[in-house]
C-alpha cells in the first residue's frame, strides 16, 4: 500500500505534465519553464534531440507559432517514484487549430523527473508521436 508521501509525490510529478500542456496551449512560456531543469535534454516525435531547455522554449514556439489554438489532452499518466528521481509516462492527444484542417497528433511522453528544492522537474523530455492525422 502507498504511504501517503507516496501519493503525494506521485500526484505532485504528475501536476508538473498537467501545467505543461496548459502552458503550451496559453502560450506561457514563464509558466512552462517551471515544469524542466535547465539542462532537459528534449526528443520530440523524431526531431533533432536538444540538451537545454533554452533548445526546448525555441523549439516549441516555432512549432506552435503558426496555429491559432492547440489543446494538449493528457491523461493517463503513470509515475514510479524512486528516491529523488521519477519515471512518469503520459497519453497525449493534441489538437493544433489553423487556418484550413486542423493537425491532432496522438502520442505517448515519457518523461523522468527529479525532486528539486522548487518540486519536482523534467530532466529527459520524450513524446513518441503514435499517430497524426
Amino acid at each position: 500500500m502507498d504511504t501517503l508521501d507516496a501519493l503525494t509525490d506521485r500526484h505532485a510529478a504528475a501536476e508538473v505534465m498537467i501545467r505543461y500542456g496548459s502552458s503550451l496551449d496559453e502560450r506561457d512560456w514563464q509558466r512552462l519553464s517551471t515544469c524542466f531543469l535547465p539542462e532537459v535534454t528534449s526528443l520530440l516525435a523524431g526531431g533533432p534531440a536538444m540538451t537545454s531547455y533554452v533548445e526546448l522554449e525555441e523549439a516549441v514556439r516555432f512549432a506552435l507559432g503558426n496555429y491559432q489554438a492547440t489543446h494538449h489532452h493528457i491523461a493517463g499518466v503513470e509515475v514510479d517514484i524512486e528516491g529523488d528521481t521519477a519515471r512518469l509516462r503520459a497519453n497525449l492527444i493534441a489538437t493544433h487549430i489553423q487556418e484550413g484542417p486542423s493537425f491532432v497528433v496522438g502520442g505517448v511522453y515519457r518523461e523522468r523527473l527529479v525532486r528539486t528544492e522548487d518540486g519536482w522537474r523534467i530532466v529527459h523530455h520524450q513524446l513518441d508521436a503514435i499517430w497524426m492525422g
